[in-house]
């Protein structure tokens, strides 16, 4: 998103109300802080394990500011944990798994500073797209001039500053609530196998249009679908996923799908 418009705070919220959940900086980590690291005890002579922010948030969430402006090789420290949901160590003698099912929430800022609504979006976001493939979602926030916006912006900021802000919600008890819905374990309704199955064939077909640009639509988006609806599920306290969660799945993703990675000429994602 566009500079100044909250990214770091809207982290910094969810971290104050999910249970377990840190925050770090990418300018400010290194490979070893967010994945894990063997170390040597100078004093015993004996090696072992020092475990970074992923490992620390299993089962949680990490937030990570600035991830465009993370190194490379840092980054790729993600690419296990998103997808298997472990870290695995081999140095030293050592050979460990450790368990990493985190949720990564990461902002990021384009490649000028801001965007370019011109320009495809695709060519203003520098990062890996190995990366960018296995995050679920992915939102443009774009920060542009609007009276009534901008108004309101001020008088909510002003009136916090005076008044202070009122919340109908704690934090303290949102993160209870996240807590309890994070023991249901909804299971999937035999009536989505059908709207699913059609969902992914159709996007297939789209996103194959050219061989060369077209960026695949694939299982991990599947599975995406799927946790997402399962969210939802929860969220409401149910113990069954049915049709209205998976409708909301996908409407939020092909909302972030039209951001991002559709072609407006020729109505394929690219």
């Amino acid at each position: 998103g566009d500079p100044g418009i909250s990214k770091s705070v809207m982290l910094n919220s969810v971290i104050k109300r999910v249970p377990k959940a840190r925050i770090v900086v990418g300018t400010k980590s290194s490979r070893a802080g967010l994945g894990a690291m063997v170390v040597k005890d100078e004093l015993l002579g004996t090696w072992g394990l020092e475990i970074g922010a992923l490992a620390l948030t299993n089962n949680s969430t990490l937030a990570i500011d600035e991830l465009d402006k993370m190194y490379k090789e840092n980054l790729s420290e993600l690419l296990e944990p998103m997808s298997a949901g472990t870290i695995t160590i081999n140095k030293a003698g050592i050979h460990a798994s450790l368990p990493a099912r985190t949720s990564i929430l990461a902002s990021a800022n384009p490649i000028h500073g801001n965007f370019d609504l011109k320009q495809p979006l695709s060519r203003q976001i520098d990062l890996p797209s190995p990366i960018l493939n296995r995050f679920d979602l992915i939102f443009v926030l774009i920060d542009r001039a609007n009276t009534e916006i901008d108004a309101k912006s001020v008088d909510y900021i002003f009136d916090s500053m005076t008044k202070g802000r009122k919340v109908d919600i704690t934090p303290e008890f949102f993160k209870k609530y996240i807590s309890y819905c994070r023991k249901l374990t909804p299971i999937l309704s035999e009536d989505l196998r059908e709207p699913l199955k059609e969902f992914y064939v159709n996007l297939r077909k789209l996103s194959f249009g050219d061989t060369e640009k077209g960026l695949p639509v694939n299982l991990r988006n599947f599975e995406g679908w799927v946790r997402l609806a399962e969210a939802n599920a929860k969220l409401r306290l149910a113990n069954k996923v049915e049709k209205q969660d998976l409708d909301i799945a996908k409407k939020i993703f092909m909302f972030c799908l039209k951001q991002v990675g559709i072609d407006s000429e020729t109505g394929l994602i690219d």
